[in-house]
Order: structure tokens, then sequence, then C-alpha cells
């Protein structure tokens, strides 16, 4: 008997659910990866459609040579609105929608010689939209851990910590943020290992382990009666991180980072 051919729309699904892209979207992240990649063509590129305007407009030279003006410039336009559609897309957040986050570096984490703690950190660093890494592994990792099938030995706990795999520490955090352990030292810690990261990298590294580490804290923190003078400490600290990522809201575009330090601020300045 003949099998039966798979739907094309449940392939397109299962594409999407796997993190493969359209293929549209290749084009397109190529396109964003070369100019950035060459900023020099991105020039040519805005030059060329504002040169197009400007012949079209004032309808200088022959008919064929205003048409291969037009050309240059509509193939420069596509080319800038690829660009930004790829940032947006993918979030220069990294960018945190965080329904698209930007993720220019885990394409390399997959290829990392050093083994993670948990295999689905492999999938998380391939998958490229968070919808995708937040449906197909935070979730299901965060419900293991909320029934307690995933319980972290102390071993595994510095393993995650000092991981270069951004799922493995963010898989910390959320066994964290169900833990009385570890102290708050510990959890800040950790905010100020991810927002370093960020910075040192030029803002090119995913937001989603500082999410989470900051959420972390807030779960701590509003369990507490009392505020520790060890967390009143750290105010200037969480100051800073909001004022850096206000200031380049490219960022966290979902604002979701900014909302939880908000209410952290909150928490330690009104107790």
């Amino acid at each position: 008997m003949a099998k039966n051919k798979p739907s094309p729309i449940n392939g397109k699904r299962n594409a999407r659910e796997t993190g493969t892209l359209m293929p549209y979207e290749n084009v397109l992240v190529e396109l964003a990866k070369r100019i950035r990649s060459e900023p020099f063509l991105f020039v040519i590129a805005v030059a060329a459609i504002l040169i197009g305007l400007a012949v079209a407009a004032s309808g200088l030279g022959t008919s064929e040579f205003r048409l291969i003006v037009v050309i240059i410039a509509v193939l420069a336009g596509i080319s800038i609105v690829g660009y930004y559609f790829l940032e947006v897309k993918k979030g220069r957040l990294t960018r945190l929608d965080p329904d698209d986050l930007q993720e220019s570096e885990t394409s390399t984490l997959a290829e990392l010689p050093i083994p993670p703690v948990f295999e689905e950190s492999r999938q998380f660093a391939r998958l490229n939209l968070f919808k995708q890494k937040k449906d197909l592994v935070i979730h299901p990792m965060e419900n293991r851990i909320a029934t307690g099938a995933v319980q972290l030995t102390d071993h595994q706990l510095v393993s995650c910590a000092l991981s270069p795999w951004d799922f493995d520490r963010i898989a910390l955090y959320l066994y964290e943020e169900r833990s009385a352990k570890p102290s708050f030292g510990d959890r800040m810690h950790h905010v100020d290992q991810e927002f370093e990261k960020i910075k040192a990298s030029d803002n090119r590294r995913s937001l989603i382990p500082l999410h989470y580490a900051v959420r972390s804290i807030l779960e701590f923190l509003k369990n507490r009666r009392q505020i520790s003078q060890e967390a009143k400490a750290s105010l200037d600290d969480f100051d800073t991180i909001f004022a850096y990522l206000k200031a380049q809201p490219e960022l966290d575009q979902g604002n979701q980072v900014k909302d939880n330090l908000q209410k952290i601020i909150k928490l330690l300045r009104g107790r």
C-alpha cells in the first residue's frame, strides 16, 4: 500500500518547530550577514536609493538610464529591508523580544568541543527563534524541574554555572528559581556574569540567560519577608544594568528584562 505523502503545510510547520529556516529566510540571513560584515555595502545601498529617487524625480538622462538607476535603487532597498527585517526578527535583542531573539553566537555554540551538562543545550543552540527555544526546550525543562524530575547535584550546579552553553546556565537559573538555594550573593553573581558576557560581546550575545538570572533573583526577593542588607547594597548594580538596557532599546525590545529589573529595584527601595 502506498504511503501517504506528507502535507506541505505540515512540512512547513515541522520546519518551524525544529528551527529550520524557510528558503526566503536563508536569503535574508545571508544578506544580513553580508551587510553586517561589510558595512560599506550598506552605505552604498543608502546612496543608491537616494540617487535613484533623485534621478527618477528629476527626469535626468534617457529612459533606459533612469530604469537602470531605479532598478539599482530597488535592489538597494530590498537589501536594507532585508537587513532590518533580520535585525528585528532575530531581535537585536539579543535581544529579547522575546518572541524573536538574536542568537548571533549560539550557532557557534553548537560546535563547541566542551560537552554540555544537558544534551538539550545542543538543540537550544541550533534553534533560531526564542519562541522555539521556549516551547521546545525551556518550558519542558521548567516542567521537569517543577515536578521534581530534574534534581541538580552540587557538581551539576557548579558545572552549569561555568558552562559556555547558554541553556546549561538557563537550566541552573530555572532550578534556582524554585529553590531556597543558593544565597542572594550567588544569584547576584550569576546576574553580573551574564551582564558582563553581553557587554564583552559588544551586545551580540543573547539576553535569554540574563532574563532568567534576573527572574531568579526577583522570585528570591518576593519570597522574603525582609530584604537583607546584602541585597539592598546591590541596588546600584541593578540601576546600572537597567540604565544600560534602557540606553540601548534594541537589546531588550520586549522590555522583559527591564520590567523585572524595575520590580527588583522597587522591592529594594521599598523595604
